[in-house]
């Protein structure tokens, strides 16, 4: 009775791209999920955390049913991967999302 959807916590986001073959990685791209108010996105390289942001505010970077993050400095060449997740307005966090694999050349 009387809870608050701010204490809800939001589906795990999917990530979209970058995937596969690519020359650079600057943009991240997934679809908002219902009740996030921020996401968190960790890339790696070889295993090592090469970018990590908990407090990536949803209504900055989600227009248009598609959020767009610029991180310019986390992927390197050869083999990376990236994941995120959505939290409410109460730091409620969902899931990692599972891994999204792309190689810079």
């Amino acid at each position: 009775e009387g809870s608050s959807t701010d204490s809800v916590i939001p589906a795990t986001p999917e990530p979209a791209s970058p995937l596969g073959s690519i020359t650079a990685a600057q943009e991240y791209q997934w679809q908002p999920v219902h009740g996030a108010s921020r996401y968190a996105i960790e890339i790696q390289h070889n295993g090592n955390i090469t970018g990590y942001d908990d407090a990536i505010n949803a209504s900055s970077v989600c227009n248009s049913g598609t959020c767009q993050y610029i991180k310019t400095d986390a992927a390197r060449t050869g083999e990376n991967r990236w994941r995120l997740r959505a939290a409410s307005s109460t730091s409620a966090f969902s899931q990692w999302s599972d891994w999204q694999y792309f190689a810079v050349e």
